[in-house]
């Protein structure tokens, strides 16, 4: 199975074993940045992400990131690019030597997938952070750039998730449960309830094969 952030390689066996050092590193960096060093020799030469508009109304859709990092004294270990929506809606991307495209750890072009999961929530997302870190998973460095700071240097920021799910959510037409009165002194009791809901997007049986979208539940 694929690691959450990293890419299997089976036939390299040292990159299996930076990928846990590697997904520690990501995971805690903002909670001990004060511990860590950073570093201004990382920088973000090239920076995009396509298409600008995904429609998750139907199915989870990708968007690829691609990212030219250099770095004048180490090598580059991993980048993370964080998209954000006002509250706690975020999706972020890894990319790791495994996803570099071309050029070298010090100078190179590197490309993956964000996924945006079908039922995410609609508006703009913005690429709150993007993060490079250099050196060993033992003795890294680091360095942020901010949504100002990329806007600044040109790069686009802002990507569009339409979802048209939540114009049409789910409705309960009819509720009933029987009996209305129950004697449970002896022992416990059944009380059965009905409900019918509709929806005008999804089937809302657990049947494999249902379609149906106005649906009688008991």
């Amino acid at each position: 199975m694929k690691p959450n952030l990293f890419t299997e390689r089976r036939t390299q066996l040292f990159i299996g074993k930076l990928t846990l050092a590697v997904i520690v590193i990501l995971s805690a960096i903002t909670q001990v940045s004060a511990q860590v060093e950073t570093t201004t020799a990382i920088d973000i030469k090239e920076f995009s992400f396509t298409p600008s508009t995904v429609d998750v109304t139907n199915s989870s859709q990708a968007v690829t990131v691609t990212v030219r990092a250099t770095d004048s004294e180490k090598d580059i270990l991993a980048i993370g690019v964080v998209f954000s929506l006002t509250g706690n809606q975020a999706v972020s991307v890894n990319l790791y030597p495994t996803e570099r495209i071309s050029g070298n750890a010090r100078d190179g072009v590197y490309r993956q997938a964000a996924i945006f999961p079908q039922y995410s929530k609609k508006g703009t997302y913005k690429v709150s952070r993007i993060t490079v870190i250099d050196g060993a998973p033992s003795n890294y460095r680091f360095r942020y750039f901010y949504t100002s700071e990329l806007v600044d240097r040109g790069f686009a920021t802002e990507l569009q998730i339409v979802n048209n799910n939540e114009e049409n959510p789910p409705e309960i037409r009819d509720f009933s449960f029987t009996p209305s009165s129950i004697d449970v002194t002896n022992g416990s009791y059944t009380i059965t309830v009905t409900f019918r809901v509709t929806d005008r997007n999804f089937c809302l049986c657990r049947r494999p094969l249902c379609r149906a979208r106005n649906t009688r539940h008991r």
